[in-house]
């Protein structure tokens, strides 16, 4: 591990930041880095196994193929011919409609002009390209599902967990739709191996989503991270002095001029990592920032993620996840306007769920039904109005339908 006197890029973040979900889609960024990253070759073992990687060497003998053990690590493993049932190159070509390929399904939450760019950076790019590709027939048809979803925002649809919600819906289903979009930053945190920053994702979600569809799959992630970013600071606090070390041996070799500059920004950074500290205490932040180099921030966090792992494990997802359910039945009868049924709902979900009592959240969403059943009782009377100024019989007012 190189030393720094910088934070650990993983651990530090702003002690208050205003989060936001990016509207470029992941998968721009991985048709740009597919060809790089993807195996481009796969030999096959005559006991069945397979080896995906780079053909890196080959000879009478053996071929040697470099494959990635975990995350950057590779390995060149050498295989005697003798081994090998059969061996396929992947060309270019192949790279490229795997990389479309990926494009499916597409992310929550596009708007059209983001399809506009998987199309043309995606099917379009690979059709001219490669127009007459083995691949044409499937990128044709990845490219017409585009399309048919692009479509579907046009007309103020909104893909939500891969549901298609219209415009009632996704303002009725706000509460959850505001929890899913922390819970795909949290998701794209631990894919990075971020594990503070998801945390930090998992506290925000904490705090406005506890009766959200994602609260008790956010509950299950963290419960996760706190086993690797537990690991993580263990070995950090035993490499303390290592680094240490490594700082010491760098400055005893420079040279007197730069010494003295080296010295004053070390103690620069330590004095910004302190202030850094003092207001993420001050906020009240649940899991501060650490340094390679400063075993106490290390300990303090692995403290913080000891006490958080014991709170999580008396969670109970499974009543969490009912709990989540109920409340979600109430959003979805108020997105198809049958108010009278959401009210009697979110009342009894009220009185069988003791944090919702108190919950800002559920507080304004009783609110604001009630204004809506008041807006919808107003249109039925001025409805009825208008049928007798007109001479037509009154429509008779629907039945409620009653909870099950």
């Amino acid at each position: 591990m190189e030393f720094t006197d910088t934070p650990n890029p993983i651990s530090r973040q702003p002690a208050m930041k205003n989060h936001t979900v990016s509207t470029i889609p992941a998968a721009l960024a991985l048709i740009a880095l597919s060809v790089a990253t993807a195996p481009a070759d796969t030999i096959k073992l005559k006991d069945g196994k397979t080896l995906d990687g780079t053909i890196v060497a080959e000879d009478a003998g053996s071929v040697t193929i470099k494959t990635t053990v975990v995350g950057k690590i590779t390995d060149n493993k050498v295989v005697p011919r003798s081994d090998i049932a059969s061996i396929v190159k992947k060309t270019p070509e192949d790279d490229a409609a795997e990389a479309v390929k990926k494009m499916l399904p597409t992310e929550d939450f596009l708007q059209p002009s983001a399809y506009n760019k998987l199309i043309a950076e995606g099917p379009d790019k690979f059709l001219a390209t490669y127009p007459n590709s083995k691949y044409r027939a499937q990128i044709l048809e990845i490219k017409k599902t585009l399309q048919d979803e692009q479509a579907q925002t046009r007309r103020s649809m909104r893909k939500v967990d891969g549901k298609w919600l219209n415009g009632d819906e996704l303002q009725a289903n706000d509460y959850n739709i505001q929890a899913l979009k922390i819970f795909r930053e949290m998701e794209k945190a631990i894919a990075a191996d971020k594990y503070r920053e998801a945390l930090d994702a998992f506290v925000r979600l904490e705090a406005i989503g506890k009766f959200s569809l994602s609260y008790p799959k956010a509950i299950e992630a963290a419960r996760k991270v706190m086993d690797q970013y537990g690991a993580m600071l263990a070995a950090a606090v035993k490499n303390v002095p290592a680094e240490l070390k490594k700082a010491d041996a760098r400055l005893a070799n420079m040279n007197p001029s730069d010494l003295a500059a080296a010295k004053a920004e070390r103690e620069k950074l330590k004095k910004e990592f302190q202030a850094t500290l003092n207001e993420e205490k001050k906020n009240k932040v649940r899991f501060t920032s650490t340094m390679e180099t400063d075993a106490p921030s290390l300990t303090e966090a692995q403290r913080q993620v000891d006490t958080e792992a014991k709170r999580l494990a008396t969670l109970n997802v499974a009543a969490i996840t009912e709990t989540a359910n109920r409340y979600d039945r109430v959003l979805k009868l108020i997105g198809q306007k049958k108010y009278e049924e959401a009210a009697v709902r979110l009342d009894d979900f009220i009185r069988a769920t003791k944090e919702a009592t108190n919950d800002p959240a559920i507080k304004t969403q009783a609110e604001n039904l009630k204004k809506l059943r008041e807006e919808a009782v107003r249109a039925a009377q001025q409805q009825e109005l208008l049928n007798r100024t007109q001479g037509r019989p009154a429509t008779p007012p629907a039945t409620p339908a009653q909870p099950k």
